[in-house]
């Protein structure tokens, strides 16, 4: 799904998928504690608040679209 977002939003907004285990300096920076966690930067701040589980596609796409607004 974030790999489809990924090429939706390109040009737009960056979406990536990180490995939990072996970006921990991001894990920590960010509190990732449960997975799936997703996370919106928008000007390098967190925009809104994370994402911890599984969301509808629709739902994340209508967290991107408000932030490219």
């Amino acid at each position: 799904m974030f790999e489809d977002l990924a090429k939706e939003y390109a040009g737009r907004a960056v979406v990536l998928k990180i490995d939990f285990d072996k970006e921990t300096e991001l894990t920590d920076k960010y509190d990732v504690s449960g997975l799936p966690t997703v996370v919106f930067l928008k000007d390098g701040k967190v925009h809104g608040e994370k994402i911890i589980g599984v969301m509808e596609r629709s739902d994340y796409k209508a967290r991107l679209d408000e932030m490219l607004k």
